[in-house]
């Protein structure tokens, strides 16, 4: 049975903006879980709130682009 994972609006940040930090590649991270569940590892519970946030986010970024 494929587990579900709950993936928070940080994690689709990380991934889109290719977050870096001084310790870790948080980018790099949420590629992989990423890339983990397209190959059916996991199956994704998503929230409105994170639906609303992420395309907050990307509207917000387009409009300063």
């Amino acid at each position: 049975m494929t587990k579900l994972i709950y993936v928070d609006t940080n994690i689709y940040i990380d991934y889109f903006d290719g977050r870096t930090d001084y310790l870790r590649p948080p980018g790099e991270f949420a590629y992989q879980l990423l890339k983990r569940t397209f190959n059916c590892e996991f199956r994704i519970i998503v929230s409105s709130l994170v639906v609303d946030e992420i395309e907050y986010n990307l509207i917000l970024k387009s409009l300063l682009n």
